[in-house]
């Protein structure tokens, strides 16, 4: 294939498929429209981080991350007032408005949710593997351990 050709393929695949998204865009009439076109099957921080990036970029956005921050204690405190309840659906309600006003934050301050939640989950993995490994050097088995009587703490 020449290096013409090889060049033309990719213009066809715009036309084929960038072209139609593009005039799929152009029809939303309202912003609405166009965060219910962030795929639902992506990852729900990701998704959040970007429904909330096109709600900023109309306005609907606090002034600075003091707003976010607030609304994250308010979402806290809602949490654990509806605990009490033991009523699971409300907990997943508030426990989502908790995470979503989190990734609120994170996006004032630029971070990646997804991102930062795999370095934190692999930071526990490391220390976990140091309380068994400890654990272990003692003869003991992390299940029959209590890592926090034993000192250890997963902060």
């Amino acid at each position: 294939m020449c290096f013409l050709m090889s060049l033309q393929k990719p213009r066809k695949m715009y036309l084929l498929i960038g072209k139609p998204l593009k005039e799929k865009k152009k029809k939303e009439t309202t912003h609405y429209a166009s965060m219910e076109r962030i795929p639902k099957e992506m990852p729900a921080l990701m998704r959040s981080y970007k429904v909330q990036a096109k709600a900023a970029d109309v306005g609907f956005d606090w002034d600075d991350v003091s707003g976010a921050l607030d609304k994250v204690n308010e979402e806290w405190a809602e949490l654990m007032e509806i605990i009490e309840s033991n009523n699971r659906d409300k907990i997943e309600e508030e426990l989502g408005d908790l995470i979503f006003a989190v990734v609120n934050v994170a996006r004032f301050m630029k971070i990646r949710p997804e991102l930062a939640l795999q370095k934190t989950v692999e930071k526990f993995l490391r220390r976990f593997k140091y309380i068994e490994d400890t654990l272990g050097k003692k003869g003991t088995k992390v299940h029959d351990s209590k890592p926090r009587r034993n000192g250890f703490l997963l902060e």
